[in-house]
């Protein structure tokens, strides 16, 4: 079925497949895991090709499942790849639906920054996350549909260390490393957030668009 095209606007037709997608997702025609990577594709497309490839079909049956964007590697990254997230004595927070760079850098000085990935749209492959704790705290919250890795240094002070890796098909990895002097790098596995999230992803996709 080919796009509606009044406008002839590319970003109108971005909007009308996103809103198609978002209805496929509360009628539980499409996982919101399937919703994930389609709204990620449509969000990145450059021409309407690429946006009907990821558009539901009218049946209501779910199409064939389209990979999210493989990360991009760092000789080819963009000011677009990078994130920084800093507290100075007060809170820094990063959760809900959100998407992740391909490379986040986190400073806490004598302040707290927490990173819940639990509803974060991952690119596919390597996420990375670059930490310094100086007299403060990190807290990370990792879903466990997603691998980790954790490796860093903890100077009077700790910098909790996990590898995970889910046996079967490849998924996202997060990959933690950095320093913690005088302060604290917490990292969790949790259940990843259900359908409602997805919901809640979906809004929040459509209104960045």
């Amino acid at each position: 079925m080919a796009l509606k095209q009044d406008s002839g606007s590319l970003e109108e037709l971005r909007k009308q497949t996103l809103a198609e997608l978002e209805s496929a997702l509360g009628t539980q025609s499409i996982g919101s895991e399937e919703y994930r990577q389609r709204a990620e594709v449509a969000r990145r497309a450059s021409d309407e090709a690429e946006l009907e490839s990821v558009r539901p079909s009218l049946s209501g049956e779910a199409p064939a499942r389209v990979a999210a964007p493989r990360a991009r590697t760092p000789s080819l990254a963009t000011g677009d790849e990078t994130g920084f997230v800093f507290a100075c004595m007060g809170n820094s927070v990063r959760k809900g639906p959100w998407e992740p760079p391909e490379t986040l850098y986190a400073l806490s000085l004598m302040g707290g920054v927490e990173l819940d990935f639990r509803e974060a749209a991952f690119l596919e492959g390597l996420t990375e996350v670059a930490i310094l704790a100086l007299m403060g705290g990190v807290k990370i919250v990792v879903p466990d549909d997603v691998d980790v890795e954790v490796n860093g240094i903890g100077i009077m002070g700790g910098f909790e260390h996990i590898s995970r890796h889910l046996p079967g098909e490849d998924r996202p990895l997060l990959r933690v490393r950095g320093l913690a002097l005088m302060g604290g790098v917490t990292v969790k596995v949790k259940p990843a957030r259900g359908s409602s999230a997805g919901k809640r992803l979906a809004k929040r996709v459509r209104d960045l668009i």
